[in-house]
């Protein structure tokens, strides 16, 4: 639950989520080592007024080109990880990337997906957990195909979990 006061919006525990300016109303916090908003309600609107993915959608995605990083660039196939329901109402989606190429294919991170598991997808390709980000939905080009084999979703559920530490025997 958040509650809305005068100068800001709370969330149940108290913590500050949007603060209001009084000339200018932004979504997002401050940041506070310049103390100016970094989210503009014209990119969340933007981001909001695409059409929403559902969980397990392959959709191409441009990445950027921030090549200073160890980050995955340009655009390419990625498979949509967060929850359809919240997908519907976030600018933001989680996201895993994909590559044609197999190299590490045995790398527990590291997925095979097969076009026969997909509907749409014209290539089979592998799916890079240790990639998994959040993107912005206005970054999604189109989608490209769907995951419909519930074996394929649960060995990349597995590899997620692993990438983020949660371990199942």
């Amino acid at each position: 639950m958040r509650v809305k006061l005068n100068h800001g919006l709370y969330d149940d525990r108290g913590n500050l989520c949007v603060r209001q300016n009084r000339n200018t109303k932004f979504y997002g916090n401050i940041n506070p080592e310049q103390s100016t908003p970094y989210h503009q309600p014209a990119s969340i609107e933007k981001a909001l007024s695409t059409s929403p993915v559902k969980r397990g959608d392959i959709v191409l995605l441009d990445f950027g080109n921030d090549i200073s990083h160890c980050k995955i660039i340009g655009s390419r196939p990625a498979i949509v990880l967060s929850g359809t329901e919240f997908n519907v109402t976030s600018p933001v989606i989680t996201v895993i990337p994909m590559t044609k190429n197999f190299r590490m294919i045995d790398n527990p991170e590291h997925v095979f997906v097969d076009r026969e598991d997909c509907e749409g997808l014209r290539e089979s390709g592998m799916a890079m957990c240790e990639q998994m980000c959040s993107a912005d939905r206005s970054q999604v080009i189109k989608k490209i195909g769907v995951i419909t084999d519930d074996r394929l979703m649960d060995k990349i559920n597995n590899a997620a979990k692993r990438q983020i530490g949660i371990y199942e025997d």
